[in-house]
């Protein structure tokens, strides 16, 4: 966005809106029968940084989950909501584009133009682009049936010219075959991050999964980057269903500040539990927030100092943990103290093997079999028994100190 772009003010906004609606009254009515209406989220964009904003609005069901509105989603705007991208005509007016069903928008910058090429993400694994074209984004690439990007003038005569242009989108490939990268965890499986290819797959589901997600299976793929600290990552993600195809779903993230993990966020979708139908779109389902985290960082990486949160257990103790690395073992001493670390009320220690970089099991005091995951800095611990110091120790402790 351009750093001198306004916001427009809320009724420009609502005149904005009301173009939307009114183009959309056919869904609007629908919704009627479902006793909900339409939402709309509406991002504020300056496209061709020219310091005024265009506006990217986003329609769905104010509900579509239980109770009457069930089914609006589907009978409404079918498998996702839509998009109309506004431009302001200078003269208090706007102009709708685009403005039907789709997941997202991805924009690429142009060398010959101010107005960024913009692809239409949903279904599937190719994607139309449209381009700026006097005065309006027009489609100027569609997939064949091959799934292949490819001029739309051939066959369309409202289309972009192809020769409208400099071209810098290649034509979709398959995914390559070779994808092995670095070991990553994520939720107990171990996935193949390959930053060059900008894919991340499968490389050991989990059993729990295993007959729904193969190895090789892709569950991310975008732009390369390059593993530094907050770099930028985005692209398509994928959710999985047995007997369904892979639904795609836009995510954008970063890698974590201290280069072992990647976070990636976006509004995932939400199945039908009786079919492969999907219903909507979430932000707060499992799939919305993915976290990958490096199998194999330094073994330093684990040594410091823990504190954790057993005083939410009792407001009289604290606990911390000291973790030292002896070769492929841990060492952990982990204390429960008084309110002031004063005095030690319990001790738990014991020397863990580290098991695929990230984590280590074995016995604290010969007798408790304690599980240790390291998450980003922080180390999460289960498996230890209240009855073992008298207050809940299994949790996530957060280093400090240097």
């Amino acid at each position: 966005m351009s750093a001198f772009a306004a916001d427009w003010a809320k009724a420009d906004v609502d005149k904005a809106i009301s173009v939307v609606d009114k183009g959309k009254s056919d869904i609007v009515a629908c919704l009627k029968d479902f006793k909900t209406t339409i939402q709309h989220e509406v991002e504020q964009r300056d496209l061709n940084k020219d310091g005024i904003n265009e506006l990217v609005i986003t329609s769905m069901p104010a509900a579509f989950g239980e109770g009457p509105s069930q089914g609006a989603f589907i009978a409404c705007f079918g498998d996702m909501g839509t998009i109309s991208l506004m431009i302001s005509d200078g003269k208090g007016g706007w102009a709708d584009n685009i403005g039907f069903n789709v997941h997202s928008l991805e924009y690429s910058d142009r060398p010959d133009s101010p107005w960024p090429d913009i692809t239409l993400t949903g279904k599937g694994f190719c994607f139309p682009i449209y381009r700026y074209y006097k005065e309006q984004y027009t489609l100027w690439k569609t997939c064949d049936d091959g799934n292949n990007l490819v001029f739309a003038d051939a066959t369309l005569d409202w289309a972009v010219p192809h020769d409208f242009g400099v071209d810098t989108h290649k034509p979709a490939v398959p995914v390559p075959n070779n994808l092995e990268g670095a070991d990553f965890s994520h939720n107990d499986s171990i996935m193949y991050v390959n930053t060059a290819l900008g894919v991340i797959s499968y490389k050991m589901p989990k059993r729990s999964i295993a007959k729904t997600v193969r190895q090789g299976d892709v569950m991310f793929q975008g732009k390369p980057w390059e593993n530094q600290p907050n770099a930028r990552i985005e692209g398509t993600a994928f959710t999985f269903k047995k007997g369904c195809e892979p639904a795609p779903y836009r995510v954008t993230g970063n890698v974590t500040f201290d280069g072992q993990g990647i976070v990636l966020e976006g509004a995932a979708p939400v199945r039908d539990k009786k079919s492969c139908a999907i219903k909507g779109y979430s932000r707060t389902s499992g799939n919305a927030h993915l976290e990958f985290w490096f199998a194999a960082p330094q073994a330093p990486a684990w040594a410091g100092n823990y504190a954790g949160e057993c005083r939410g257990n009792d407001r009289n103790v604290q606990c911390f943990m000291d973790i030292d690395n002896d070769g492929g073992m841990l060492d952990v001493n982990l204390i429960v103290t008084g309110p002031m670390g004063d005095d030690i009320r319990c001790r738990l220690t014991g020397k863990l093997p580290i098991s695929a970089g990230t984590r280590a099991e074995g016995r604290l005091n010969d007798t408790i079999n304690a599980r240790f995951r390291l998450e980003g800095g922080d180390v999460t611990v289960s498996g230890i028994p209240m009855e073992a110091c008298g207050v809940k120790l299994s949790g996530r402790y957060r280093q400090f100190g240097d």
